[in-house]
């Protein structure tokens, strides 16, 4: 009795294609019956749309990381070596000698960068969207699966 409302809780939460063929169990098969709350756990452990809303959470805080790292200081170093054949001399005095190291560094603090705080600022607030677009997700998805699920009920009554 309650299998059908598994499978009525599945084809509300997951796109079906046009023309939709619900699995149907053998004659005599037993009937997995579920709980109103495990219809609705289901519904959303297994609903593509709130796993796609889950990952744009996560899409959204390496956003805000990328944007946060560039209002971070930034050190760059350069090294080279240069071997020449021999030593470059003139009479008993080396102008050159015959293997050279160079090193070379930078360290830059950005200290007033208004477009990377307001990048920042707009990547956390696009953070914050995405993480209540999920929690709208999730509610609509619930509910879907629990109207469901109730009107099953009360046909079967």
């Amino acid at each position: 009795m309650l299998s059908g409302a598994l499978l009525l809780v599945a084809a509300l939460a997951t796109p079906q294609p046009a023309s939709p063929a619900l699995p149907t169990s053998p004659p005599g098969a037993p009937v997995e019956r579920v709980t109103f709350k495990q219809a609705v756990d289901r519904a959303l452990a297994q609903n593509p749309t709130v796993q796609e809303a889950a990952a744009e959470v996560l899409r959204a805080e390496a956003l805000v990381v990328q944007a946060r790292s560039r209002t971070l200081p930034n050190l760059a170093v350069n090294g080279q070596y240069t071997r020449l054949d021999s030593a470059r001399t003139f009479g008993s005095q080396v102008f050159t000698p015959a293997g050279v190291t160079t090193a070379n560094g930078t360290a830059s603090v950005p200290i007033l960068d208004l477009v990377s705080w307001a990048a920042w600022a707009h990547s956390l607030d696009n953070r914050k969207i995405a993480e209540l677009s999920v929690a709208d997700v999730k509610r609509r998805v619930a509910l879907a699966a629990a109207n469901a699920f109730l009107a099953i009920i009360a046909r079967h009554r």
